[in-house]
């Protein structure tokens, strides 16, 4: 797939005088040709003004979440604080840490003045209510996610001398060990939200390292003395996040108020009159993560209440039904994951039942590709209500981003759901927005177009022989080339590294974003097909692009979860690591006749199981027209996903040099059995 509607016109070329040589022109989402894109929004600069906007209505509901019963079980109701309530409960944080002197202000040569709180936690009331009280008092907030790292984690205390970290009690222990280990050096406080879950035995072995306080004594201290908001700017650091990466130093990306407000138009835009205030959004994905962070900051000023989830991700599906979400925001994994177990259940029923529900999708998929219309007057109300009501029935429209989505996949979901499925793309270095499709968008494989506050232009590799002057096989233009980003959402740099600083950002403002995109023909959506840095070469002097054959490799069949693809610069041919759950393992083997299959964990390494994995694999790579090099003469099939194993960045992207060390003996046996030509 790949191509776009024609109907829909993604984004235009503007300002030609501007275009460069080996450049394609500056494109623009339609609605923001003639505008200036840095101030769409004059009356909301910062999020002061976000935070002003929200608390009119005082008694609106903002917060809820699922409180426990008597007996310790989930309440199968949200319980709601209003605008009002977290607007005391934020100022009493705020005025507290400001008080007690938690965030003393921290100014490194060559940089600007920063307070900071660090947050090591899950999504919880207590995290949103310190995340406001840091935004009133112009505290920057620095979040700790367990996918980080230990390394990063640590680097991100010590690059931003951080002194105080509001830290879950699961978390308290490990970050006592890191501070008796002197790894902490600057770490003097810790604020524990749940400080009856606190082990006794663990604030024994304190033995004087930190200060402990609870969530309430800050309040307190905030209640007796309350403070004026600080005085915020545009420029003002709303929030940082450190990024392991895929290889080399970890980065800070610090983000201003005037990045994250600068989404809030464009998701107007496109949510249009979908969203209301009494509609919500169950929040699940880590605020580590820049898109969660993203649809919140956007959702407060829009009004809608959030729903924070119980606490385990294995739950998301019964809070869903309990709020009633109208906002669902997930990662391809999680839908694969809805995707597979919808297929499983329509199994399960009668020969009758499943033909209806093929017939029906059948019917649903021939309208959507016709005229993006995901809704059918009968089947939806027969047969695709019960699929609805997993998410709690409400949902107007589900969004995916961080990784790729399968396009058969993503069709599927929408027609099943009955709403829109946009699929979006952004780095932390946009904010976490730039790019997404429409909601009435028939096809899949593509982003969509810039949002409204960002402008792109691609810009010629020459080395992987993508040029801004190519063309599709049907002669029309089809540019190719490193996507390049620029507007109000594009934030300043790494915080205390201008040389990475500068190997990302120009000096007039372009983020270089380092994945090879493609303008389509007619629509101009961008399609991302490859990434320019993880390339490398082969003993005969041939470059690959790993991430290009990972993408199709993952096309072969539902039951890969994930792919990494390796190189060794002193050999002649590639090999890769085939994630595939026990179950997608028994069902693969299952699929092809292969004997054992009720024990995944031995039948993934027989020699049937890889030949006809690596058949399949073949023919799938034959089909996209990769070369011979291209076409994995090894393989390994890991029953575990990479996250399990800390092979992912927050964002979700595969830390390649760690997956290299992870795998090291297994990409060296793969490579001694080779067969020698």
């Amino acid at each position: 797939m790949g191509n776009s509607s024609p109907s829909i016109t993604y984004s235009v070329p503007v300002n030609n005088m501007d275009k460069r040589p080996n450049e394609t022109s500056i494109y623009r989402n339609p609605a923001s040709v003639d505008r200036d894109i840095y101030n769409l929004q004059p009356e909301v600069q910062t999020l002061h003004d976000v935070l002003r906007h929200r608390f009119q209505n005082p008694e609106n509901e903002f917060l809820g979440r699922r409180q426990l019963d008597g007996s310790g079980n989930l309440e199968n109701h949200f319980t709601w604080k209003t605008n009002h309530q977290v607007q005391l409960e934020a100022e009493s944080f705020g005025s507290g840490l400001v008080n007690l002197g938690l965030c003393p202000e921290i100014m490194e040569p060559g940089a600007f003045p920063l307070k900071l709180l660090g947050v090591y936690s899950k999504n919880t009331i207590e995290y949103f209510i310190a995340d406001i009280g840091c935004i009133m008092q112009c505290i920057s907030v620095v979040p700790i996610y367990d996918t980080l790292g230990e390394d990063a984690t640590i680097f991100a205390f010590r690059r931003t001398k951080m002194t105080t970290c509001m830290v879950t009690a699961n978390h308290v222990e490990k970050l006592l060990k890191q501070k008796q280990e002197g790894r902490l050096e600057f770490l003097q406080n810790i604020i524990v939200p749940d400080m009856a879950n606190l082990n006794s035995q663990v604030m024994m072995a304190n033995q004087g390292l930190v200060n402990f306080f609870s969530f309430e004594q800050i309040q307190q201290s905030g209640m007796q003395m309350p403070r004026n908001w600080a005085l915020a700017s545009p420029s003002s650091v709303y929030c940082f996040s450190f990024t392991s990466g895929t290889v080399g130093e970890p980065k800070g990306a610090f983000i201003t108020h005037k990045n994250i407000v600068s989404l809030i138009p464009g998701v107007e835009l496109v949510s249009q009159r979908l969203l209301r205030s009494k509609y919500s959004h169950l929040s699940y994905l880590p605020l580590a993560h820049v898109l969660e962070r993203a649809v919140y900051v956007v959702l407060m000023y829009i009004g809608l209440k959030i729903g924070v989830y119980s606490g385990d991700v294995l739950k998301v599906a019964d809070d869903a039904q309990i709020l009633k979400p109208a906002v669902f925001v997930s990662v391809p994994r999680m839908y694969s994951k809805i995707y597979d177990g919808i297929k499983k259940n329509v199994e399960e029923q009668s020969e009758f039942k499943k033909k209806l529900f093929a017939r029906a999708m059948e019917s649903k998929l021939r309208k959507l590709e016709k005229n993006g219309s995901f809704e059918h007057s009968i089947y939806d109300r027969v047969i695709f209500s019960k699929i609805k009501a997993k998410l709690g029935g409400n949902v107007k429209f589900m969004i995916t981003g961080s990784a790729p989505i399968d396009g058969s996949m993503l069709r599927f979901l929408k027609c099943a759901f009955c709403c829109p499925l946009l699929e979006g793309y952004g780095q932390t270095e946009g904010s976490g927005i730039e790019f997404v499709t429409s909601l009435r968008e028939p096809s899949a494989g593509h982003v969509g177009g810039p949002q409204i506050q960002n402008e792109f232009k691609l810009v010629d590799v020459p080395e992987m022989n993508y040029f801004s002057t190519d063309r599709d096989p049907q002669g029309h233009p089809s540019p190719r080339g490193e996507i390049w980003v620029r507007g109000p959402n594009v934030i300043p740099g790494y915080y205390l590294s201008p040389e990475q600083t500068r190997e990302t950002f120009t000096p007039d403002g372009w983020l270089m974003s380092g994945d090879v995109g493609q303008i389509l023909y007619p629509s101009n959506a961008l399609k991302i097909i490859d990434r320019k840095k993880n390339i490398f070469k082969l003993q005969q002097g041939e470059y690959i692009a790993p991430e290009k054959l990972e993408n199709v490799f993952k096309l072969s069949s539902p039951l890969i979860n994930e792919v990494f693809v390796y190189g060794d610069g002193m050999r002649t041919s590639v090999v890769g690591v085939i994630v595939m759950e026990p179950s997608n393992i028994t069902q693969f083997a299952i699929n092809n006749g292969i004997q054992g299959a009720e024990n995944p964990m031995v039948v993934k390494d027989s020699p049937e199981f890889l030949q006809k994995l690596s058949t399949l694999l073949s023919e799938t790579g034959r089909k996209n027209k990769l070369n011979s090099l291209e076409i994995l003469k090894g393989i390994y099939v890991e029953p575990r996903p990479f996250v399990d194993n800390g092979l992912l960045t927050t964002t979700f992207k595969l830390k390649r040099h760690e997956a290299k060390d992870f795998y090291a003996q297994i990409i060296e046996n793969l490579y001694t059995h080779i067969p020698s030509k």
